[in-house]
């Protein structure tokens, strides 16, 4: 037995989340406040912008290291080219 809307009482399809008669959510489905997209009933955040369904805090940001690497990276070669010119400059007075 298919569930049916809880807006027009037309019979739902299966894993539908929203009435293709009407439009209203299918009552297992979360809407997000932002965004107005139904989400599954279990989650706590909604998959299309990560605004949170319930109270809570948002989802973390993804880390971003490539700006430190980059840095590392600089550093690393600076050091090697100033080691390299340095032991250059020993060997040209050296002669």
């Amino acid at each position: 037995m298919n569930p049916t809307c809880r807006g027009c009482g037309h019979a739902l399809k299966h894993k539908a989340k929203y009435c293709a008669r009407c439009g209203t959510p299918a009552a297992d489905a979360r809407v997000c406040p932002s965004c107005g997209i139904a989400n599954d009933a279990g989650d706590n955040f909604c998959y299309a912008c990560g605004e949170a369904l319930v109270g809570g805090s948002p989802p973390p940001a993804p880390r971003r290291d490539s700006a430190r690497v980059r840095w590392l990276a600089a550093g690393i070669l600076l050091g090697a080219v100033l080691s390299g010119a340095g032991a250059l400059g020993w060997w040209l007075l050296d002669r």
